[in-house]
């Protein structure tokens, strides 16, 4: 069984799967099915949450299976996440992606903001 929980952020939903272990791997084929949203749980996209080196790694996917660098609103609903989980503190910290390291700030509640770096 795998423990899952579904996350919204401005519009945009996702499945997350802690797993900082990264013990779990889950096929192209499989996230789609995951994120169809007739016949599986239904999601913009889906974001595995692993801890390399001693820092947070967002391991995100589309809802189609294919890997994508990150996601700005799924890197906020992950935040979100890790902090009222109490598996980070609140404040400024970083998540890596495939896109680099993005910064956060991160309060108890109320809204989350990430640097995602200058538009290009």
């Amino acid at each position: 069984m795998i423990n899952a929980t579904y996350g919204h952020g401005t519009h945009n939903d996702f499945v997350l799967v802690f797993d900082p272990e990264d013990k779990l791997s889950f096929s192209a084929e499989q996230i789609k099915r995951i994120c169809d949203r007739k016949s599986g749980v239904g999601s913009d996209g889906f974001i595995k949450i692993i801890k390399q080196d001693k820092a947070w790694f967002m391991d995100y996917s589309n809802a189609d299976g294919t890997q994508a660098e990150m996601c700005g609103n799924g890197i906020r609903v992950m935040a979100r996440y890790l902090t009222d989980r109490g598996h980070q503190p609140s404040g400024i910290y970083s998540i890596n992606t495939r896109g680099g390291r993005k910064f956060l700030s991160v309060p108890d509640s109320g809204e989350i903001s990430v640097n995602l770096g200058k538009v290009s």
